[in-house]
C-alpha cells in the first residue's frame, strides 16, 4: 500500500510522506494528515547519489527478509518441537562450517562485516534523514514559517528563490545544479548537507538585500552576501575553481557573521567591501571565527579596495579570530597579504582585530598588507585612511615570507595606530624590546615588513 499524500496545490502536486502536515515542496498545507506509524515505504522515492553504496530499493528487501527470518526464529524458539529443530540446524552449520578452511572462514566473516556497516550505514542515513526533517519542520512551523525539504537526489532548477518566513532543508545526499536565491527576502533558513555547485562556478547561494538570514551546513562554491543585515553563515563550505571565484564576499553590509566556514578558493577566501556590483553602502559589523581558509590565489583575507569615491563610504568593526591560513601563492606583489588592507576608492578602514590566527608555509606572499592606495585597475580615487588595526597572537610557520607592507598614501590619507601582540614566527616572539634586536634596528625588520611613509603609530608588543 502506497501511503504517500499527493499535494492538494495543482501546480505542485509532489508526494510526501504519510506523516508530512504540509507539502516540503511548496509547503500548502496538507488535508487529512495520516497518523500511521512509520513504515519502509517512505523511503521509496528517495533516490541516493552515485556514492551511495546500497541501493534503496535493495535496502528496504533486505530489510523486510530480516524482519520475516527474525520472527521466523523468535517464533520457532518459543516452542518445544522448534527448539529441538534449531538444534539440530545449529549442530549442521557447525558441521558444515568447520568443514571450510579457516582461511575461507575468516574471509566470510569479514565480507558480512562489511556488508552490515554499509547496511547500518545507509540505513542511518534514511533514518536521519526522516526524523531531521521533522524536527526542522517542527521548529519553522513554531515560528510560523514555510517548510520545504530536499530529500537526497539530483536538482537542475537554475534558480531556487527562497522567499521570507522560510526554513528550507537539504538532506545530506542532495546536489544542486543552481543557485539558492535569497532576495530582497527576511527570515530565511538554509540548514541540512546538500551541495550546491553551478557549473558556471559561482554562486551555490547568495543573499541579496536580505536581513536575519542563516546558512547552515551547505556546501557550495560561493556564496556573496550584499546589502544584507544580520547573515550567518555556519559550517558552510566554499570551493571555487574559476577566475575571480571569490568564496565569501561581503558587500555593503552589516552584522554578518562566519562560523565554522572552510574556503579553498581560486581567488580571495573572504572580503569586505563597500559599494560594489550593484549594492550600495558601508560596511559595519562583520566577524569570522573558528574558520579554515586556502587561497590558491590572491588574498585569504581581503578588505577595503571597493567602495563608491563620491559617497566614501567606511568599513568599520571587523573582526577575525581563531584561523587557520593554510597557504598564499600570490605571484603579483600588489596582491600579496594573508591578512590584507588596501583602502581606495575614498573609503575609511576602522577597528580592525585580527587576533588567534595560525598561518602555514607561504608559497608566494607575505603575512599582511595595510595600505592606503589607489589601484587606478579597480579604484576611482585613493582610501581616506585606514586607523585602529590589531594583529594579536599571530603565529606563522615555515619558510621566511616575503616583505610585508604597511603604508600611506599623503599627509591626508594615512595608516595610524597599527599594533601588534604576541606576534610569533617560527616560534620567535617579535616585539620592540626583543633582547637580541640592534637598538639601530627596527622591529619590523624581524618579519620582514617595510613601514613606509604617513604611518604613525606602529607598536610591537610582546
Amino acid at each position: 500500500m502506497d501511503n504517500k499524500k499527493i499535494c492538494s496545490n495543482q501546480t505542485c502536486r509532489a508526494e510526501n510522506p504519510s506523516n508530512a502536515q504540509y507539502c516540503r515542496s511548496c509547503g500548502t498545507p496538507i488535508q487529512n494528515h495520516a497518523t500511521d506509524d512509520f513504515t519502509l515505504d517512505i523511503f521509496k522515492g528517495i533516490q541516493f547519489m552515485p556514492v551511495s553504496v546500497v541501493k534503496v530499493s535493495f535496502v528496504n528487501n533486505f530489510l523486510i527478509v530480516l524482519w520475516v527470518l527474525f520472527l521466523t526464529f523468535a517464533i520457532l524458539a518459543s516452542t518445544t518441537t522448534g527448539k529441538y529443530i534449531l538444534h539440530d540446524i545449529a549442530d549442521e552449520m557447525d558441521i558444515y562450517w568447520n568443514s571450510f578452511p579457516r582461511f575461507v572462514r575468516l574471509i566470510s566473516i569479514l565480507l558480512t562485516a562489511v556488508l552490515s556497516v554499509s547496511l547500518l550505514k545507509s540505513t542511518y542515513r534514511k533514518l536521519m534523514y526522516k526524523y531531521a526533517a521533522e524536527y526542522i519542520e517542527q521548529q519553522a512551523r513554531k515560528e510560523g514559517r514555510k517548510f520545504i525539504a530536499y530529500e537526497p537526489g539530483f536538482y537542475s532548477q537554475d534558480t531556487i528563490h527562497v522567499p521570507s518566513n522560510t526554513t528550507v532543508y537539504l538532506a545530506g545526499g542532495s546536489y544542486f545544479t543552481g543557485t539558492f536565491a535569497i532576495e530582497d527576502a527576511e527570515n530565511v533558513s538554509i540548514l541540512g548537507r546538500g551541495v550546491a555547485r553551478p557549473p558556471r562556478g559561482y554562486e551555490g547561494c547568495h543573499v541579496h538585500r536580505s536581513r536575519n538570514v542563516l546558512i547552515d551546513g551547505l556546501i557550495l562554491n560561493t556564496c556573496p552576501v550584499g546589502e544584507s543585515n544580520g547573515v550567518t553563515l555556519h559550517d558552510v563550505r566554499s570551493i571555487s575553481h574559476p577566475s575571480w571565484g571569490d568564496g565569501l564576499n561581503v558587500f555593503a553590509s552589516s552584522n554578518v557573521l562566519y562560523d565554522r566556514v572552510f574556503c579553498r578558493t581560486s581567488d580571495d577566501c573572504t572580503t569586505a567591501y563597500a559599494t560594489r556590483k550593484g549594492f550600495n553602502g558601508s560596511v559595519h559589523n562583520v566577524r569570522m571565527t573558528n574558520s579554515t581558509l586556502w587561497a590558491d590565489v590572491a588574498h585569504p583575507i581581503f578588505i577595503g579596495i571597493h567602495g563608491n569615491s563620491e559617497v566614501q563610504d567606511s568599513i568599520v568593526g571587523l573582526v577575525y579570530e581563531n584561523i587557520d591560513i593554510l597557504c598564499q601563492s600570490e605571484p603579483q606583489v600588489d596582491y600579496q597579504g594573508c591578512m590584507a588592507i588596501n583602502c581606495g576608492d575614498n573609503n575609511y578602514v576602522k577597528d580592525v582585530l585580527f587576533d588567534n590566527i595560525r598561518i602555514e608555509q607561504i608559497h608566494q606572499g607575505c603575512l599582511f598588507h595595510v595600505k592606503v592606495g589607489y589601484n587606478q585597475k579597480y579604484c576611482t580615487a585613493p582610501g581616506r585612511g585606514v586607523e585602529n588595526v590589531t594583529f594579536r597572537n599571530i603565529r606563522y610557520y615555515g619558510a621566511q615570507p616575503y616583505m610585508s607592507v604597511i603604508n600611506g598614501y599623503n599627509e591626508e590619507r594615512q595608516v595610524k595606530n597599527v599594533t601588534f601582540e604576541g606576534l610569533k614566527i617560527n616560534g620567535r616572539a617579535i616585539y620592540d624590546e626583543m633582547p637580541d634586536k640592534p637598538r639601530w634596528y627596527s622591529t619590523a625588520d624581524f618579519v620582514p615588513a617595510f613601514v613606509g611613509n604617513h604611518v604613525d603609530g606602529v607598536v610591537f608588543k610582546k
